[in-house]
């Protein structure tokens, strides 16, 4: 079939179409005026039936390749390999929402292309904002586009990686370093401490252990956890008592 032409198609009497079918042009279900290669205007449904292998799926691929159909070339590191976009009318035009696209990640070789995956939406201003990402290594990034462990959040000099755990009845519990965050490792210890211990950065390192919790009874030559004016009306309290000494 050919666009701008009227062609007629082939059906059997099962309104079935038997045979082969090369469209140049847009195609429109539902619409009449198509403004892309393929136009649908309703749901779209995709079925397949086979019994090759138990774990076979119903596979929807997206290829890209740089060049041309004839001539194509490879891709690129950093090269969008699609995007998949929801949009809603806004009372005037239709305006994107949020995304998720795959990217290239990496250098690409011969049966090799590095992916990332990217999921984003449209802020208040309506601008859509890269908010979460999986990279070629697995790892997950949030409020990052270059994720440096399996769970990184935040942006140094951007934004802030904040975690927040709920309550089951009520109540939040909220941790995040401090805004001019140094550059650190906290590692926990091997295991469960015993009742009453408290973790210790003994060698000041970021490694930490258990230890027994002590007392400021323990301590020696404490200095400055008492302010002046309380010692000395601690020592004007004192009581004062007179006795004479017999040898």
């Amino acid at each position: 079939m050919t666009s701008g032409k009227t062609d007629y198609i082939p059906f059997s009497p099962n309104n079935i179409y038997q045979g082969g079918l090369s469209i140049f042009g847009n195609v429109g279900l539902g619409i009449a005026n198509p403004a892309a290669t393929l136009d649908v205007v309703g749901d779209v449904k995709f079925t397949k039936y086979t019994d090759v292998c138990a774990g076979c799926s119903l596979d929807l691929t997206i290829v890209r390749s740089r060049g041309t159909q004839a001539s194509p070339t490879t891709v690129l590191n950093g090269d969008t390999l699609g995007l998949t976009t929801y949009r809603g009318y806004n009372g005037s035009t239709v305006s994107v929402s949020s995304a998720f696209g795959g990217i290239v990640d990496g250098t690409v070789s011969t049966g090799i292309v590095p992916g990332a995956l990217t999921f984003s939406t449209a802020d208040s201003a309506g601008t859509l904002v890269e908010r979460m990402r999986i990279n070629a290594a697995g790892n997950v990034g949030i409020g990052t586009t270059n994720p440096g462990a399996l769970l990184d959040l935040g942006t140094a000099g951007t934004k802030l990686g904040v975690i927040r755990f709920a309550g089951s009845t009520s109540g939040n519990v909220t941790v995040q370093p401090a805004v001019a965050a140094g550059t650190w490792t906290l590692t926990l210890p091997t295991a469960v401490g015993s009742a009453g211990q408290q973790l210790t950065d003994a060698a000041g390192n970021g490694v930490t252990s258990w230890t027994a919790a002590s007392s400021k009874r323990e301590y020696k030559n404490i200095l400055g956890t008492v302010e002046p004016k309380e010692a000395l009306s601690a020592i004007l309290r004192t009581p004062v008592y007179r006795f004479k000494y017999k040898p």
